[in-house]
């Protein structure tokens, strides 16, 4: 009899034991998926960090692809008006995963404000999906039945079959060996937490002038059933949640197809009775240079962003009843975010630009190379046209100082300036900026945001 209970209880602990295992290999492998994923660290960034932040303490989420992060920066919108808004999105996001986003988002924050950028509806079908469209979407996604039906719905709609869907659910089958690859991102290493702000290379200091490629199109143009029954998902989401909703266009060169099919889109939305806030033919009214304050022809930089976050936080604040929470003790973590990436982005914007002065069009002023004579530098700039003057700013380009400081103000008809008294082995960057007064107010104009920098001699 003995020997049937020690059996018996032997078998007990070989089955705790064997239960222990499998719950340690589970977690294991669920904690490791972060690390062999897709790689992509602004994916990474928009999706974690919205998961992160505090439960039903934001006003806004702000779904879709690329073009909301390269738009909408949180901290612009904390440093402008207070109010917490987040991104919650992924490169390449298609329409299809809109509705699990959503779903995901509201069970954070059930009362916030669901910000659906149109532009995500410019593709004429979610059909056909690759590899990285899939992955960029699930990889960073939490771990849930919505996840799960994510994953699916999207392996569905790609060629993808049998087995080789496997790895969408488990991503460290195809990135098991990317040991050599792993970022300090990937890791968690950084103690800096941008809220999703982006903090991109080419976001920061890149430009494209996108004037011969931006048109405009009235046409609509029919997309897929898939498509339309993605958007109808979404909205009959929506219907049945009662959720706070606000949809966005935003100012893109594209195709006339892809502007159609967003026509397409738009005209459902309407029909159903949700607001849209149409940016897509306002780079003028915002301000923002075609010539050289886009990345891309997809996509703001640093400086198109500004005036972007600007335009969307001033009707956000007018339309809805956001409070504003600067300084505020249960926010201080938000303070602490924003003066490091004000530190950050001083490097590359102009005092004005973040105090949102007046601004208008003017011919770029043309810098040529600079002459250094020891400790002293000689600047060349051509005519602009009519203005009143120049303004010269400067900053050293290491040390701890690295904001643009204003040094000089010449007159409309000065095209050269000495700076004098500098430290010698020391590189510094230059802008000239022109400028317009009438009635007392000054006006700033358009300027080369590829500055020019030189070194002094010892």
């Amino acid at each position: 009899m003995w020997g049937r209970v020690i059996r018996q209880m032997s078998g007990k602990k070989a089955l705790i034991r064997s239960v222990v295992f499998l719950l340690v290999l589970g977690v294991s492998i669920y904690l490791l998926q972060g690390l062999f994923a897709y790689d992509d660290e602004y994916t990474f960034e928009n999706q974690t960090g919205m998961m992160h932040e505090k439960r039903e303490r934001l006003d806004g989420v702000y779904i879709g692809a690329s073009n909301v992060y390269y738009y909408w920066q949180p901290l612009f919108g904390w440093m402008d008006h207070g109010i917490a808004i987040r991104n919650f999105c992924g490169n390449s996001l298609r329409p299809a995963a809109l509705k699990y986003y959503v779903m995901e988002a509201e069970k954070r924050q059930p009362n916030a404000l669901f910000i659906i950028n149109i532009n995500t509806f410019k593709y004429y079908d979610n059909l056909n999906l690759d590899a990285k469209n899939i992955h960029r979407a699930v990889d960073y996604m939490p771990l849930s039945m919505n996840t799960l039906r994510l994953t699916h719905d999207l392996t569905e709609r790609s060629s993808y079959k049998g087995l080789e869907r496997l790895e969408f659910y488990l991503p460290i089958i195809r990135f098991h060996s990317r040991w050599d690859s792993l970022s300090p991102w990937t890791l968690g290493a950084s103690d800096v937490d941008y809220k999703s702000s982006l903090h991109a290379a080419n976001f920061l200091e890149g430009k494209k002038d996108i004037t011969k490629k931006y048109r405009l199109y009235d046409t609509e143009e029919p997309f897929s059933e898939d498509m339309q029954r993605a958007l109808e998902d979404l909205l009959d989401y929506f219907d049945a949640h009662k959720l706070k909703v606000l949809f966005v266009k935003v100012p893109q060169a594209l195709i006339k197809k892809r502007q159609s099919y967003m026509k397409t889109a738009q005209k459902i939305i309407e029909a159903r009775g949700y607001p849209i806030l149409d940016l897509y033919d306002k780079f003028s009214e915002m301000e923002i240079d075609m010539r050289q304050e886009c990345w891309n022809e997809r996509h703001t930089n640093l400086h198109g962003s500004v005036k972007f976050s600007w335009t969307l936080g001033n009707y956000l604040v007018e339309h809805y009843q956001f409070q504003d929470k600067r300084g505020l003790p249960e926010w201080a973590d938000w303070d602490r975010s924003a003066k490091q990436y004000a530190k950050l982005v001083d490097q590359y914007l102009l005092p004005f630009e973040t105090a949102h002065a007046a601004r208008t069009f003017t011919d770029i002023p043309v810098l040529r190379k600079p002459k250094v004579d020891g400790q002293s530098v000689t600047l060349t700039w051509e005519d602009t046209g009519n203005v009143s003057g120049y303004l010269i700013y400067r900053k050293r380009k290491a040390g701890k100082d690295l904001t643009w400081h204003e040094v000089a103000q010449v007159d409309a008809v000065c095209r050269q300036w000495v700076d004098e008294g500098l430290s010698p082995r020391t590189s510094y960057s230059y802008r000239v900026v022109p400028f317009i007064s009438a009635n007392g107010e000054r006006t700033y104009g358009s300027f080369d945001i590829g500055d020019v920098s030189v070194r002094t001699a010892a």
